[in-house]
């Protein structure tokens, strides 16, 4: 009789909403960010959770291959784009309501960046600004972000590489 061994498998960790910015952890167990035009790179947990306070969505998938990773990947920054480019002009309260029940699921998977993005736009809608009970619901909704929100990061003092690049970039120090 013969062993199988279990599959290795990769997980998706987080991710940039518009999916082109990544980190995964291999199947060797190790952590990297991908990003355009540059060689993917180890990082550590602390990168990570650096990464989601800069408004990466927490992810934590596992996938069998490199194609199916980045289906998901494509999917999740598909999700964002279409409900971000909604015509809100036209939304009634039942269609804002609707879009509450997917963004307090959103939340609780962890897309907690992409649903407060997308509450913020929704308190721009026209039926919103008309109908004071859905401007309370949205509230609540970001306040349930702030409880998935927990992670804290203590940011470093600025280096010097930080320091030349605020200078290039005309900005003040930290």
């Amino acid at each position: 009789m013969s062993r199988r061994s279990t599959p290795r498998l990769i997980t998706l960790v987080a991710m940039a909403p518009s999916g082109e910015t990544f980190i995964a952890r291999d199947a060797d167990g190790v952590v990297r960010l991908y990003a355009p035009a540059r060689p993917a790179h180890a990082v550590d947990g602390e990168t990570v959770e650096r990464a989601l306070l800069a408004g990466f969505d927490r992810v934590e998938m596992c996938f069998a291959s490199w194609p199916e990773l980045d289906a998901e990947r494509q999917r999740r920054a598909g999700l964002i784009r279409r409900d971000v480019r909604a015509d809100l002009t036209t939304w009634d309260a039942a269609r804002t309501r609707r879009a509450f029940s997917q963004l307090a699921s959103w939340i609780v998977s962890g897309r907690v960046t992409s649903a407060r993005r997308v509450l913020q736009e929704l308190l721009h809608a026209p039926v919103v600004m008309q109908e004071h009970t859905l401007v309370e619901e949205i509230a609540e909704l970001l306040d349930r972000c702030s409880e998935y929100e927990t992670v804290r990061v203590p940011v470093d003092a600025p280096d010097e590489r930080h320091a030349v690049a605020r200078a290039r970039m005309h900005l003040s120090p930290a």
